[in-house]
């Protein structure tokens, strides 16, 4: 009888100490998954990371190009703020051989009215 009793005593804290194995296997199983979890979060992270930079530098890229655009442009202006001049310049030009060359006829008008 008391062999039985010993017996069972034995039987039961073994089954508690498996039953103890068990939820420490449990916990282990638990913080390898919240360990997992983090290093996917962290993951994710660095990645949201690299997405903003690489919008950032296309962001730059395309500030660069329109400042470029837009040089392009003002130097277009220029040229052709200068080829009008130089068609005013050329006008003025014309004008001036136009007014000598109606002096010159007055002077010759003059010249046969006098004789």
């Amino acid at each position: 009888m008391m062999m039985m009793m010993l017996l069972m005593l034995l039987l039961l804290m073994l089954l508690l100490l498996l039953l103890l194995l068990l939820l420490l296997l449990l916990l282990l199983l638990l913080l390898l998954l919240l360990l997992l979890l983090l290093l996917l979060l962290l993951l994710l992270l660095l990645l949201l990371l690299l997405l903003l930079l690489l919008l950032l530098l296309l962001l730059l890229l395309l500030l660069l190009l329109l400042l470029l655009l837009l040089l392009l442009l003002l130097l277009l202006l220029l040229l052709l703020l200068l080829l009008l001049l130089l068609l005013l310049l050329l006008l003025l030009l014309l004008l001036l051989l136009l007014l000598q060359l109606l002096l010159a006829l007055i002077r010759v008008q003059l010249r046969l009215r006098l004789r």
